[in-house]
């Protein structure tokens, strides 16, 4: 027993070295370190499993050269013109810390739950002539996601191309074999494969966290929807369900997907080319947007610098929803920063989660913003997944990360900051309603906790550099 524990004890000390030279935050690397020391073996299988959190992954085009696609042939930046300086430099910023060009958006449309959002979704692969494009995070093997993978069998059936890419931590739940029919139907299934020994891949925790559907290349959807009951508000456990899920046509639809491409190449090795189908050009009438694709294969830190660089200019107002708040030590600084120059800083947390020890996780770091002048509501009518960041009432970033560090840096994520006064119009009535809906937290009844609300807090928020 004791040669066992020496062997345990030595093979952790192996693994600090690596546990070093990896990019993670001090404060992550003393907690794994401490945890691979402390409990022999199962520090060390526990780091094997979860502790890695980059991947690299070869893309058949360099996001640096020009990107293989029919449409995209403009120099990048060139769709920031005619906006003001300070405008077209935050969209410049963003646009290299994305590696993706500034472009332009229109037709753009908004869905709060998911039952009209399948809806509209289903109708739109019934009108499908040429390709659909589909990867999501969860799938479920229940009535919605029959409904919806038989409005793709039925295209892939008339000829339409379908490719499907689900990631295989998010739906384990589901086998591969629900999705027989439409490989039957002669469509295209496949798991991302973050996790695949034959390819020499164990990323447990590096998911493929996006919600993205593309059809004929003109319409495509984003944000926080995945496939199943429960975002119908149909589900027993959780109850009502509220969402957001953004529509959108324009050039920025061809960006998004360049992202799915690399996506299907990286689980296929299969590369497949646009340039036989009569793609849409450029509209009128469009807004300047920039696709936000952050995972660990990209730059650290990019969905994290492109959120507080839009903070950072706020002048007027800064609103941010996100069912779970674990937030980076720079976030937190950027949120106290924006409230002391006078902006109103609002932050939406979800009360009732399906992960409910992520609440107190949450409420270890509301006393530094309380103080700071944030105002914090938590919504409990029902489960909020949006994840939106509105800025000065003209910029929206809409997509699937939430603000935690999962989603800033190990997470596959994906969304667009939008330069739309329209858009912020278009949907601040409905968050301004759940605004009202919510509890804000009172910071004087805060403090006043009890001790034993403070320990829970406080030890669920020693985890979340691990989150």
């Amino acid at each position: 027993m004791l040669i066992l524990l020496m062997v345990l004890m030595l093979a952790g000390f192996t693994a600090v070295p690596h546990v070093l030279l990896s990019g993670k935050r001090p404060i992550s690397k003393l907690i794994w370190i401490g945890t691979i020391l402390v409990f022999p073996g199962a520090g060390l299988i526990g780091y094997l499993l979860i502790g890695n959190d980059r991947v690299r992954r070869r893309r058949f085009k360099r996001r640096t050269r020009q990107v293989d696609h029919p449409v995209i042939q403009r120099q990048p930046d060139s769709d920031a013109a005619g906006l003001e300086p300070e405008d077209r430099r935050l969209l410049k910023a963003v646009s290299r810390f994305c590696r993706h060009p500034v472009t332009t958006a229109c037709g753009i449309d908004a869905y709060y739950r998911g039952g009209d959002f399948y809806a509209d979704l289903i109708a739109s692969i019934d009108a499908a002539r040429d390709f659909i494009h589909v990867e999501v995070y969860v799938w479920r093997s229940d009535g919605t996601g029959l409904r919806v993978l038989e409005a793709l069998v039925k295209a892939a059936e008339r000829g339409v191309t379908v490719r499907l890419l689900v990631d295989e931590i998010g739906s384990i739940k589901v086998s591969e074999g629900f999705f027989a029919p439409l490989v039957m139907a002669g469509g295209q299934f496949s798991w991302f494969y973050t996790f695949h020994p034959r390819r020499n891949r164990y990323f447990f925790n590096l998911r493929n966290h996006r919600k993205l559907q593309i059809v004929d290349g003109r319409i495509a959807y984003l944000g926080g929807i995945n496939i199943g009951r429960e975002y119908e508000g149909r589900d027993r456990l959780m109850g009502d369900w509220k969402d957001l899920q953004i529509k959108v046509e324009g050039d920025v639809v061809n960006h998004l997907e360049e992202v799915f491409r690399h996506d299907w190449y990286f689980a296929t090795e299969e590369k497949f080319s646009l340039s036989g189908y009569a793609m849409p050009e450029r509209q009128d009438a469009a807004c300047a947007a920039v696709v936000v694709e952050s995972g660990p294969d990209t730059r650290k830190g990019v969905a994290l610098n492109s959120l507080l660089t839009i903070i950072g200019q706020a002048s007027d107002c800064v609103e941010l929803f996100t069912p779970y708040f674990v937030p980076e030590s720079a976030l937190v600084s950027a949120l106290q920063i924006a409230a002391a120059k006078g902006v109103r800083v609002r932050l939406m947390v979800s009360k009732k989660n399906d992960l409910q020890v992520l609440v107190d996780v949450a409420r270890s770091f509301y006393d530094e913003l309380l103080q700071a002048g944030v105002d914090i509501y938590e919504y409990d009518r029902a489960m909020h997944h949006s994840k939106l960041a509105i800025i000065d009432h003209k910029w929206v970033l809409a997509g699937s990360a939430n603000l935690d560090a999962r989603s800033m840096s190990l997470n596959f994520e994906l969304g667009i900051l939008f330069r739309s006064a329209k858009l912020s119009r278009q949907l601040e009535p409905h968050f301004e309603k759940l605004f009202a809906q919510a509890q804000q937290i009172d910071r004087e009844r805060f403090a006043r906790r009890s001790t034993y609300h403070r320990l829970r807090q406080g030890f669920f928020g020693l985890w979340a550099p691990l989150l």
